[in-house]
This record gives structure tokens, C-alpha cells and sequence, in this order.
């Protein structure tokens, strides 16, 4: 590292950076061609709301280019110094390759000095970052970040900080966080924006204006409930204090009465914790004395039971907090937090066995801020588990809407523009993504490819409700033959459960023709989504193909593949969660917290019949459409029909492709989903038989 670094200088040279930085984006050239219809139309809406700081919801189709339409605006504010600095978040990892694309694609035809990163967790980033806070050096990462940057002439990737910190010994998780200082555009995971434990230091104040561009936002319902939910095993606290026992030896004598206090503090939480689970162990639960216990209301408590053959559950569900727990463990964590400090020599000197307290010490961190910060979408559940192995205790806080706290965590003084294929229905995401008091603009952006080129049809004689799907099999296993057999190519089935889709194959092998080939997804790995996606793009064999998928595995979105690896796709039925216990409490907070028009249920449903049977059972006697509860809408329908048109979405993804879409399900004509379609689709064939299904499938090109 050069000697003469000072803050002056550094200033110096940041100054001609900014310099460059903006005649560079001064007159920036649009690295394709031509624009696409609409295209023009959203970067000046874009531009308008980064100025403004305005929120936007773009919903844009595969292929319309959502990511320069909105990052190529952001990158004009910010040579205007209209906005400090453009972050850009990503649900995935590979989904942040598509900025740095873009950004290589404009350097073909401008000359751009930004400078650029892409941002990791902090689990791929460093194995114990928690332990590197011992022994950082503030001012050597300020040091190493500015000594880089002085010559930095590329967008700085995951390998090129894992080399600069191994280099100087310090941190990777640390020191890419110093570089985001400094950078033009950062790239990275919505975590470090909604995760209160990885938050971003700027993101907690509004004295700067950001452009923050947030990609797939469909998914960020999904995502929060992820990151505000936190599972403790009671086995973990055992754990626990046996390493606290064995640091015993090694922490100072003046902090020895500390420690003994601290596995005190901790037995009092065990104890707590074994009264429940013996309560839990009663052969007649008695709700009223776990609620005592709880010091909570037993009308705010739900207890259920769930037995197979490999193990059985007991869970006790509270939508109270949990007084006497909080507490317990709130004062364990408090004094631990003050061992830790006060004995960070001796921890930093013991790595091997602090890396042992890794996982835990992040579980307790995020059970912390949530019993800290404990809102109404919150439930506490204990589940008492006995499996071969043995009997153990849970207690897990889940996040049922997590949309109030992401609201509270979007900086207030930045633009937000939300895009992605699937923000559909308008109201919906509106209500989600944005907050009562904010200017909000929806904009519906058209599809760049022809629409001849993707046909769809209903397949609206198969009744696939989960209490017709046994009778069905059979039907549903024709239908995806009949396809193959007539028109050929690639079939890719979305089937709604891996049961499901376990049942079906077999199905489909008693009839399954010899010179056609069927593979199944058999589990969620990366090695077997590798295999099952190589023989989909394999085009050397001419035989037809019949891939099997589960909607709920990774298939569903994200899946970029060759022009003609896919024909035609299939969803099998309307996609709702599977009923739960979780899926009940979600319906009860939602139908609270969202009735806003006043809709109501008949006096028929309640919490032991879930929203989308009772609407099936009153359809069933009238085609009017029923007041829609936000039981229903928020906790099935939108969800269910975000999933699809991911699904669908991996069929039509160039200029080149076309294809077939086929809906497996007479729901797909009721009412509520009919509106959902002509939104998406536009027009599409509702077939009756399976006759007009197949008169239909011979109107079709075949594959080549």
C-alpha cells in the first residue's frame, strides 16, 4: 500500500472521479440498436419519479428490458448529481449479472468511469464476520479501499475483494462494505435493505437521495417473512451452555462471576423452556395452563397436532407476545452482549472454537430485534417434535406479513422503482409496496414479441380441486400425451406438489408411448435441477419430452433457457398454498388487518375453512362473483397467480421463441381468475373436452 495516503489526497482524487464520472454520462449512447415500443416512454417516467422521488411499479414482460429502462435513467440523475448514489437489489445472485451486462454493454459506446460493485452476504463474504469485529482496524480498510480505487477501471466483482482482503488480511465482508462507500452503483441482495441485522448504514437516514432499483419485486412479500422469522431448538440452548462452560477456562479471572451469571441467566431460560414442553407431553393438553404459563390469553392461542408415520408434532400457536420468555431470554442476551465485549481479547484469540457459536449467535441476533420490535403480523408457535431420534422442543416466531416493516425500511427521502414481470393485479402490489401517505405510479408495459407466437388454452374439463385431483390422474396424464403426440417438441409440467408429481409419473409410465421420454424432478438440489435442465436444452435427441417440475421448487422463476429448449409449458391447477395450520392464522390476520372495504365472509367460514373453499362451495351455485375477502386475495389467489405467470414466463423469452401455454383446471374459468388472465394473456381458448382440446392441439404448428 502506497505510504502517502491521506485524506487529502484521496479527496483530490475522488473529485476527478466525479469529474470523469459525469462527462462521461453526460451524453450517454443507448447501446443497442433502436428502442423497443414503450421502452422511451418508461425511462422518462423513470426519470421523472427519480427526480421527484416518487414511487414506481413497472410491470414488464420478459424481454422488454427492465433493467436498462431503469438503470440507464438512474445513471443520468446521477451524473446530474440528482441522486448520490444508484443501488440496485436482486432476489438472487444470478440476477445481478444482468446490470453488470448492461454496464459492459454501454462501456462498447461510451467511455464511463464509474465506479461499480457487486455486494455478497455476509455468509459467502466471510465465515466469522461476527468475530471480525474484534480486531478491525477502521482506518487500514479506509486505507486499502482508497489505495484501490486510485486505480480501479472495472466493476469490482466478488473474486477481486476476496483477493484484495486476503492480500492485507482483513475482512471481505468489511471491506466490500467500505467500497460501497465510495461507489457509484452497488449491486446487491435485498437483504442488505430489509434485514435489520445487515442494513446499510445509509439506508437508516434520509440525508442523502438514492435511486434504489429493486428487480423480481414480486418476491419481496416472500423474501421479508424469510428474513423477520427465527427458529431456536431447545437443543441449541443445551449447546450453548456446554461452550460457555468450556470458555470458562480460558475468560479472565475478573470476568468469572460475569460468565457464572450468564449460564444462570441461561438455566432459568432452559427451565422455562422444559416447563412448556412438559405441558406439551400431556396426553390431554390442557390450552388453558400452557396459556398460563405463556401469560398470555388462551383465546389468542391455537393448539394442533400433526402425526406420520416418521414423526409427530405438537404446536402451540400464540398471536400475543410472550412475556415471561421475552424477558428470560432478553436479560441472557443483554449480559452476554456485555461478555462478549469485555472479553473480545480472549474470543479473538480462539477462533476454532468461537466458530462453533456462529450460527447461533446469528439466530439470537435476529430472535432479539423480533421479540424487540414484535408487531401483529407476528405468530409464536412452540412445536414439541418426537422423531427416532428422540423428543425436542422449538420455539419459532413467524412473520405472516412482512410488508409493514419493509415499508419502514425503504428511506423515505429516495425514489423506488419496483419492476418485474408479474406485478399483477395493480391494487394488489399498490397495497403491498407502497404506503398510504406516498405518491405511487403503476405503469403496464406491453410485450416486445409477437403475440401470435404464444397460444393459450384452458383446459377447463379438468377438475384438479384437491378433492377431485385422486380421479383425475388419469385425465391430466392424456391430456400432456395428447400434446407430445400431436405437435412433438419439449413439454415442461408444472405439477403443484412433489407427491403430486410422483403420483402423476407413475401414472403417465403406464401409458407413456416408446419413443417418447419423460424425466421428473425428484428433489429442489442443484445437482438435480442441473441434470433435469441439461436434458431440456438437449435438442440432438428428436424423440418429444415430457419434464416434470414442482411449481414450488426453483424451476418456476429464474429460468433463462436456449431459444427451442421448451415447446410448450403446463400448469396442473390454480396453485394455492397447501392448507395449514399457518395458512388459517395468515387468513384471520389478513381478513383483519386488510378489510378496508368492508367485505365479509359468511358466517360459514371461520378459521377451520380457508377462503378459497368457501368461495369454491358458493360458485358452485351462482356465476355472480362474490365479495373477494383479503383472506382469500392476499393469501391464495395473488400468490398462487404470481407463481404461474413466473412459470409461464420462462416460455417466450427472444424475438425467436413461441410457444404453447396450457392451464390444467376448471377453476382457471371462475370469475376472480378470468380477470387475472385477460390481464396477462389477453386472449386465450377455454376448451371443454378433451375432444376440443385435441381439435384444438391439431390447429397448432408443429415442433420442428
Amino acid at each position: 500500500m502506497a505510504d502517502n495516503i491521506n485524506g487529502d489526497n484521496f479527496k483530490e482524487c475522488y473529485r476527478r472521479h466525479i469529474a470523469d464520472r459525469d462527462a462521461g454520462l453526460k451524453h450517454l449512447k443507448f447501446p443497442f440498436a433502436s428502442l423497443r415500443p414503450g421502452q422511451a416512454e418508461v425511462m422518462q417516467e423513470v426519470s421523472k419519479c427519480l427526480v421527484n422521488g416518487t414511487t414506481y411499479l413497472l410491470n414488464a414482460p420478459t424481454g422488454f428490458g427492465k433493467t436498462q429502462v431503469c438503470l440507464l435513467p438512474a445513471l443520468s440523475c446521477l451524473g446530474k448529481h440528482l441522486i448520490k448514489r444508484i443501488y440496485y437489489f436482486t432476489n438472487q445472485e444470478a440476477q445481478r449479472v444482468l446490470p453488470v451486462k448492461l454496464l459492459q454493454q454501454l462501456n462498447t459506446c461510451n467511455e464511463l468511469h464509474l465506479w461499480s460493485l457487486t455486494m455478497y452476504s455476509v455468509q459467502k463474504s466471510c465465515s466469522h464476520h461476527d468475530f471480525c469485529y474484534f480486531s478491525v482496524n477502521k482506518k487500514l480498510l479506509q486505507e486499502i479501499a482508497q489505495d484501490y480505487l486510485r486505480t480501479c477501471k472495472e466493476h469490482i466483482d466478488f473474486e477481486q475483494v476476496q483477493t484484495l482482503a486476503a492480500n492485507y488480511n482483513v475482512c471481505p465482508y468489511l471491506l466490500q462494505n467500505k467500497l460501497a462507500e465510495y461507489m457509484d452503483l452497488v449491486i446487491l441482495d435485498y437483504n442488505y435493505l430489509l434485514d435489520p441485522l445487515q442494513t446499510l448504514a445509509c439506508f437508516k437516514s434520509d440525508k442523502e437521495k438514492y435511486a434504489l432499483l429493486l428487480d423480481e419485486a414480486h418476491n419481496l412479500r416472500r423474501r421479508g417473512e424469510n428474513i423477520f422469522h427465527c427458529q431456536i431448538n431447545l437443543n441449541t440452548f443445551v449447546a450453548y451452555r456446554r461452550r460457555l462452560q468450556k470458555l470458562q477456562a480460558a475468560s479472565s479471572a475478573a470476568n468469572a462471576k460475569n460468565l457464572s451469571e450468564l449460564i444462570g441467566r441461561l438455566d432459568l431460560l432452559l427451565d422455562f423452556c422444559r416447563k412448556i414442553a412438559q405441558l406439551l407431553q400431556q396426553k390431554d393438553i390442557d390450552r388453558n395452563k400452557l396459556s398460563a404459563c405463556l401469560e398470555i390469553s388462551p383465546e389468542n392461542s391455537l393448539l394442533s397436532q400433526d402425526s406420520s408415520r416418521e414423526k409427530q408434532v405438537i404446536n402451540f400457536y400464540s398471536r400475543q407476545p410472550l412475556p415471561q420468555f421475552n424477558q428470560l431470554f432478553l436479560n441472557f442476551w443483554q449480559l452476554w452482549q456485555e461478555f462478549w465485549q469485555s472479553e473480545k481479547n480472549v474470543f479473538a484469540e480462539n477462533w476454532g472454537e468461537l466458530r462453533k457459536f456462529q450460527d447461533e449467535i446469528a439466530k439470537f441476533k435476529r430472535l432479539q430485534f423480533l421479540i424487540t420490535n414484535y408487531c401483529p403480523g407476528f405468530i409464536n408457535i412452540f412445536s414439541y417434535l418426537t422423531n427416532a431420534k428422540g423428543h425436542t422442543l422449538l420455539f419459532t416466531i413467524h412473520c405472516l406479513d412482512a410488508m409493514p416493516l419493509i415499508k419502514a425500511a425503504l428511506p423515505a427521502n429516495s425514489a423506488k422503482i419496483f419492476f418485474s414481470a408479474t406485478l399483477l393485479p395493480p391494487d394488489y402490489y399498490k397495497k403491498m409496496l407502497c404506503s398510504a401517505a406516498e405518491r405511487c405510479i403503476y405503469h403496464a408495459a406491453p410485450s416486445p414479441f409477437d403475440p401470435a407466437k404464444r397460444r393459450v388454452a384452458l383446459l377447463a374439463y379438468a377438475d384438479l380441486s384437491y378433492s377431485n385431483r385422486q380421479s383425475n390422474y388419469e385425465l391430466v396424464a392424456k391430456s400432456l400425451l395428447a400434446y407430445l403426440k400431436i405437435v412433438g417438441g419439449h413439454l415442461l409440467v408444472f405439477a403443484p406438489s412433489y407427491r403430486y408429481a410422483e403420483i402423476l409419473a407413475q401414472r403417465i409410465k403406464l401409458i407413456l408411448p416408446q419413443n417418447m421420454r419423460l424425466i421428473v424432478q425428484t428433489a429442489n438440489t442443484a445437482a438435480v435441477k442441473e441434470q433435469f435442465l441439461r436434458t431440456l436444452q438437449d435438442r440432438t435427441d428428436p424423440s418429444p419430452l415430457l419434464a416434470l417440475a414442482v411449481m414450488q421448487g426453483s424451476f418456476s422463476e429464474g429460468l433463462d433457457l436456449p431459444h427451442k429448449s421448451i415447446t410448450a409449458i403446463a400448469i396442473i391447477s390454480v396453485n394455492y398454498p397447501a392448507k395449514s395450520d399457518l395458512l388459517s392464522l395468515a387468513q384471520e390476520y389478513y381478513q383483519s388487518a386488510y378489510n378496508t372495504a368492508g367485505q365479509n365472509i359468511n358466517d360459514e367460514y371461520d378459521n377451520q375453512i380457508l377462503a378459497a373453499d368457501y368461495y369454491e362451495n358458493t360458485l358452485e351455485n351462482t356465476t355472480k362473483l362474490p365479495n373477494l375477502s383479503p383472506a382469500y386475495l392476499f393469501t391464495q389467489l395473488y400468490p398462487g397467480f404470481s407463481k404461474i405467470l413466473q412459470a409461464c414466463g420462462r416460455l417466450i423469452r427472444s424475438e425467436e421463441d413461441e410457444g404453447d401455454l396450457l392451464l390444467l383446471d376448471a377453476r382457471f374459468t371462475q370469475p376472480q381468475f378470468q380477470d387475472l388472465l385477460k390481464e396477462a394473456f389477453g386472449s386465450y381458448a377455454i376448451l371443454d373436452s378433451l375432444a376440443e382440446y385435441v381439435a384444438w392441439l391439431r390447429n397448432l404448428p408443429k415442433s420442428n
